[in-house]
């Protein structure tokens, strides 16, 4: 089964165009950063309040990405926001964001191509291969949306990083995101480490989060 940011990722990369995301780029960047602690929450290695993200458990947890955040959170000597962590893994974005995209890849979740803009610039794109993992992601995020059952923890994630980044676009056309408005608002402001990735974006982006 894919990671929660596995998950992200391939629904971030849902498009035609074979891009991550629309401009502006930071909001691929925070909710980047968001999926990767929402990993480390889902495996219980840390905790969040309204002020502060906790390391619980420092017990490695066999990706190297993961042991890695680990280690930075353990190292600092006192309690920080989740903005402060959010910001953190956004400066080593590139380095994240290349070994996520190489697992994926691996394991044959993705492929990469290589295009020429305009012929001349060399400009990479990724496709999502139809296979089970990106279709089935896709399936329980709309279900999930469009029932009136209690949503699963990491849906409530998952869709609270697409409205973050504008990418509510990956599940529902126009008439289906202002069909579902209500519930898709109902949702999104679950969870705590969701919130604070679209609170960030909020004060570092002036164009607005739209349906």
């Amino acid at each position: 089964m894919p990671t929660f940011t596995e998950e992200f990722l391939l629904l971030a990369l849902s498009d035609p165009q074979g891009g991550f995301v629309r401009e502006p780029s930071q909001r691929f960047e925070h909710a980047l950063a968001g999926a990767i602690l929402m990993d480390l929450a889902l495996l219980g290695r840390i905790d969040t309040d309204l002020d502060h993200l906790l390391l619980i458990d420092a017990t490695p947890t066999g990706d190297p990405l993961l042991d890695e955040l680990i280690a930075l959170i353990r190292q600092s000597p006192d309690p920080r926001s989740t903005a402060y962590w959010i910001g953190e893994i956004r400066y080593r974005i590139d380095e994240f964001q290349e070994g996520l995209v190489g697992k994926l890849i691996e394991r044959g979740m993705l492929k990469r191509e290589e295009k020429k803009l305009l012929g001349l610039i060399p400009r990479k794109r990724y496709a999502v291969p139809r296979g089970p993992e990106a279709l089935e992601v896709r399936e329980r995020l709309r279900t999930t949306v469009t029932g009136g059952d209690i949503p699963d923890p990491r849906d409530v994630l998952l869709i609270s990083l697409l409205v973050s980044c504008n990418l509510l676009d990956r599940l529902f056309n126009r008439e289906e995101r202002e069909k579902y408005r209500e519930r898709i608002e109902q949702i999104s402001p679950m969870d705590l480490i969701g919130q604070a990735v679209y609170k960030t974006i909020l004060q570092e982006i002036i164009v607005p989060i739209s349906y």
